[in-house]
């Protein structure tokens, strides 16, 4: 199964699961307010597209690998803080901590952290800010666009 297929069966559970428009709120920091509705909209559709596509890049196969619930703990601002290990086939985990937050009667998925520290959101804001500053919402949208086109591409076997 290439990058594009994975793509199409992965991007329907990312986007139950994950609350993508708060996401994207959150890495474009004070822009998103300075953005107009349509481009809102359009950059809550990149970063969709953007991390969907990283994701199905991630998974080329399975190994034997298998997610493990360690435990619930409270977090900052009314999070909750769900601690994972991805077991690769070797034995080996990756510490991975969700961050979920409810909202209304759901739960959503808002941030990853990876090996105890690294949060995916705080590693967008920071690849972010020098894109917004330099070229602004638009140039953030196309940079997306096309960092997302190009991993689907590059994974094609049949190109």
């Amino acid at each position: 199964m290439d990058v594009a297929e994975r793509y199409e069966r992965l991007e329907p559970t990312l986007v139950d699961a994950f609350h993508l428009p708060l996401m994207t709120r959150i890495a474009v920091g004070g822009h998103w307010e300075r953005a107009t509705e349509e481009q809102r909209e359009r950059l809550v559709a990149a970063f969709q597209r953007m991390s969907t596509s990283t994701v199905a890049t991630l998974f080329s196969g399975y190994n034997g690998e298998r997610f493990e619930a360690i435990g619930t703990q409270p977090g900052s601002q009314g999070t909750t803080l769900v601690q994972t290990h991805l077991v690769k086939a070797d034995g080996s985990p990756v510490e991975m901590t969700y961050v979920a937050k409810q909202f209304g009667d759901r739960w959503w998925l808002i941030d990853v952290v990876v090996d105890g520290g690294i949060s995916e959101l705080n590693v967008r804001q920071s690849e972010y800010h020098a894109i917004l500053r330099d070229r602004g919402v638009e140039g953030l949208i196309d940079t997306l666009n096309g960092k997302a086109d190009s991993l689907v591409l590059a994974g094609d076997t049949t190109n």
